[in-house]
C-alpha cells in the first residue's frame, strides 16, 4: 500500500509539473507571438509612412519645376537661378530640373556651372539637340569659342530635323566665331531669350529621336 502511494504520489507530482511548464510555455509562445505582431504592425507602419512621403515628393515636384520654367521662359533668369538653387537637394539630377537650371545660369552669366550642368545632360542623352545646343552657347559665353564651334557644326550635320529658324540662329553663333564678335553675349539679355525661346522648337522632335 505504502509503495502505491508513494507511485501516485510521483505520477500526481509529474502531471503538474507538466501543466505548469505547458502553461509557461504556452504564455512564452504569446508573448513571442504578441511580439512578432507588434513588429509586423511597426513596418507596416514605416512602410506607409515612406510610401506617403515618397508621393508628396512626386505631386510636389511639377508644381515647383512648373514655377521655375516661368521663370525662365519669361527671362527672369537672375530669379529663376536663385530658386534653382534653392531647389538642388530635391531635384538636382533631375534632367527636367537641370535644363532649367543650366539655362537660368547661364541668363546670369555662371558659365562654368551652366557648362557642368549641360555636359552632365549631353553625357545623360547626347543625342538631345537642346542639350548639346546650350553647352555650345555655355563654351561659347565662356570664351571657349572652338569647343562651341565644334558643336555647333555637329548640330547642322547631325541627322535630325532642325527648325529652320533654328538654324539661322546656329549660323548666326558660327558667323560670330569666325568674326570674332560677341553674339550671345550675357548682356544682350533679348538676343539670349530670343536663342532660348527658338531653341524650345526642336525639343519634341530632339526627344524623340534620343528615345
Amino acid at each position: 500500500m505504502k509503495k502505491f502511494l508513494i507511485t501516485f504520489v510521483a505520477i500526481f507530482a509529474t502531471a503538474v509539473f507538466s501543466v505548469v511548464n505547458i502553461t509557461h510555455l504556452s504564455a512564452a509562445d504569446e508573448t513571442v507571438a504578441d511580439s512578432e505582431i507588434q513588429t509586423e504592425a511597426l513596418l507596416d507602419v514605416a512602410e506607409v509612412e515612406v510610401e506617403a512621403e515618397a508621393e508628396v515628393l512626386v505631386s510636389e515636384m511639377p508644381a515647383a519645376l512648373s514655377s521655375l520654367k516661368a521663370l525662365v521662359d519669361k527671362g527672369s533668369y537672375k530669379e529663376a537661378y536663385a530658386k534653382a538653387q534653392e531647389m538642388l537637394f530635391d531635384f538636382e539630377g533631375e534632367p527636367e530640373f537641370d535644363l532649367l537650371y543650366g539655362t537660368a545660369a547661364l541668363g546670369v552669366g555662371e558659365n562654368s556651372e551652366a557648362i557642368m550642368i549641360f555636359e552632365r545632360l549631353v553625357a545623360l542623352d547626347p543625342a538631345n539637340l537642346r542639350y548639346q545646343l546650350d553647352l555650345g552657347r555655355s563654351y561659347y559665353q565662356s570664351g571657349e569659342k572652338e569647343k562651341a564651334k565644334s558643336i555647333f557644326e555637329a548640330v547642322l550635320v547631325s541627322d535630325q530635323e532642325i527648325p529652320e529658324n533654328v538654324e539661322i540662329r546656329i549660323l548666326s553663333y558660327l558667323d560670330a566665331i569666325e568674326r570674332g564678335s560677341n553674339f550671345g553675349d550675357p548682356e544682350k539679355a533679348e538676343t539670349l531669350k530670343g536663342f532660348v525661346s527658338l531653341a524650345t522648337g526642336y525639343d519634341s522632335n530632339a526627344n524623340s529621336a534620343s528615345s
